[in-house]
């Protein structure tokens, strides 16, 4: 008989290939061109119900012919279960479609908004107005009050002129008389720029400007419950963009401290913001799984000092890794980062195995559900890509390229003279970091290489070089940006040390490996792919999948 993790493997696999069916499904549900969209959507949902209640039927009546045959019973249980999924994804996503338009047709037609803004306004180059991004939770026209069930994200643009309130991150405000500029930000041709489209990606449904902004209380907003989240996630941002002001001078240094801490790249220049795309090196200024590894780092170090039990430790670190999601306003790949290590800390206090392929499939199915356009979206791509590719090609790469002077057993069994000495030692470390570090790279390029092309149409292939010196420079970096930004509330001075001593010559570094691999000869330039060629890939990766991770057989067998 076979051991239980067999089929506990073949579980997780064939619910990783139900997650990227949802995801295919749920692509074509959101480039599928339908009219009248908020029409047909209740047609189709009713047509989709009678047709997964039809294959629910199947299966069981499948099951009964076929139970003899366990195999082939439970292969075709699992299709129809897996096509179920991908209607129900495409259904999804199609409603969820509809319902962005309804809700942007209903703001159009309202006069007065109820807000509260959840970021810092931003002057347009002109200076004759603001723009900042807010949650409508009611709105009002003709003395009828609408209460929405769940916040609805739009940017409004206000004046700016003598005089005028111009509100601050967390503010109550009330907006009378917004004039709609949604209908401007549609695509006018065909394969044009979707403005649109591409703030959906951001939950953001509606685009407004302001003749009238005046502030409110919190009585007239209804709560959501998340707002100690915002509001502490704003605090810790403003906390860190005063240390890089207060105690770093050069501007390229300030921009790129913040998006390595927040991820927030408005404070990086436009030059500065070009090298890091042309380099290939844009992911350290978008926080993800590194930085998350890092944070993690940073308060373990912290509680440690505190000799705190582990299970005790992972049930504190878990709010702080929240706070800091709400602190990078809640980016795709903050929630990916945090999702996959909450699963991980969470099976540590439970004392429960976890698989990290299947933490990243369900954090993106998570993400997916409630927002399909995040399928667009780039740091969304990239993110879940690079992690992918880790968590798939990082094995095999590491037994093309094995680990140097891994067999002690050999080396305990040489006389003392003939042992390696400090300085052999020193050098296979070397050796094994730096090529764990290329095979990183390459895992994260390879699961990648088509978003690049995607999205940016070329392969920045220095950065698998790069990246050996970058990534932890990137740690230290964050780790001491951090701790300098909790020193400056206690001690000043220290600050200023950390500051000139360790930030300024790091940062400086960082900024010259930019500069040097921004250079025309690291990019490589790919045709870019068409959109239908989303599924392919997709059907390449499940296949891939299906060959590198074998159902794990134990040498035990159950009589």
């Amino acid at each position: 008989m076979k051991d239980i993790t067999y089929y506990l493997t073949l579980g997780r696999r064939y619910l990783l290939i139900s997650i990227l069916c949802w995801i295919m499904a749920a692509y074509i549900g959101l480039n599928i061109k339908i009219y009248n969209l908020s029409e047909s959507i209740g047609r189709r949902m009713i047509y989709s119900a009678f047709f997964i209640a039809g294959c629910l039927i199947l299966v069981c009546v499948f099951s009964f012919i076929l139970r003899k045959n366990r195999r082939a019973a439970r292969l075709l249980v699992y299709g129809i279960l897996i096509v179920c999924v991908a209607v129900f994804g495409f259904v999804s996503t199609l409603y969820r479609r509809a319902s962005y338009d309804s809700v942007q047709e209903l703001l159009e037609k309202q006069k007065v908004l109820y807000c509260r803004v959840i970021s810092q306004p931003e002057s347009s180059s002109t200076e004759k107005s603001v723009s900042f991004i807010a949650d409508v939770y009611k709105a009002a026209v003709d003395e009828k009050i609408t209460d929405f069930s769940e916040p609805c994200r739009i940017i409004i643009y206000s004046n700016n002129s003598n005089g005028a309130y111009i509100p601050n991150e967390g503010d109550f405000i009330i907006v009378t008389r917004p004039s709609s500029m949604s209908k401007n930000s549609r695509a006018t041709t065909k394969g044009g720029f979707d403005y649109n489209r591409y703030l959906r990606q951001s939950d953001i449904v509606y685009t407004c400007y302001s003749r009238t902004t005046k502030q409110s209380t919190a009585a007239e907003v209804k709560d959501d419950g998340f707002s100690f989240l915002y509001k502490a996630g704003s605090e810790v941002r403003r906390r860190i963009m005063e240390s890089a002001n207060a105690y770093l001078y050069d501007q390229d240094e300030k921009g790129l401290l913040i998006g390595i801490l927040t991820g927030d790249r408005s404070e990086i220049s436009n030059k500065g913001y070009a090298r890091l795309s042309k380099s290939g090196f844009m992911h350290i200024a978008a926080v993800s799984g590194m930085h998350i590894s890092y944070l993690l780092l940073f308060i373990t170090a912290i509680l440690s000092m505190f000799h705190l039990p582990k299970r005790l430790a992972a049930i504190i670190t878990i709010p702080c890794l929240v706070i800091f999601a709400a602190a990078a306003q809640f980016t795709p790949s903050v929630c990916r980062a945090v999702f996959m290590m909450s699963v991980f800390l969470l099976s540590g206090i439970l004392r429960r195995s976890s698989d990290s392929l299947t933490a990243i499939g369900m954090a993106a199915l998570t993400l997916i559900i409630s927002n399909p356009y995040y399928l667009d979206n780039a740091s969304f791509l990239l993110s879940f890509g690079a992690t992918v590719g880790i968590l798939v090609f990082y094995g095999p790469l590491r037994k093309v390229i094995p680990i140097v002077g891994k067999n002690r057993e050999e080396e305990n069994e040489n006389p003392p003279e003939v042992r390696s000495g400090l300085a052999k030692r020193l050098f296979y470390k070397s050796v094994n970091f730096l090529s764990g570090s290329v095979c990183l790279s390459i895992s994260a390029s390879l699961g990648t290489i088509y978003f690049m092309a995607k999205i940016f149409g070329s392969f920045q292939w220095g950065s698998i070089i790069g990246n050996i010196a970058v990534v932890p420079l990137t740690g230290v970096i964050f780790i001491f940006g951090a701790a300098n930004a909790l020193i400056s509330a206690v001690c000043a001075p220290l600050a200023y040390f950390v500051g000139g001593a360790v930030l300024n010559p790091a940062l400086r570094i960082m900024i010259m490996l930019i500069k040097f691999f921004s250079a025309s000869i690291f990019n490589i330039w790919l045709p870019s792919p068409q959109p239908s060629f989303f599924a392919v890939y997709l059907i390449i990766c499940i296949g891939i999948y299906a060959m590198l991770i074998q159902p794990r057989r134990s040498r035990r067998t159950f009589e």
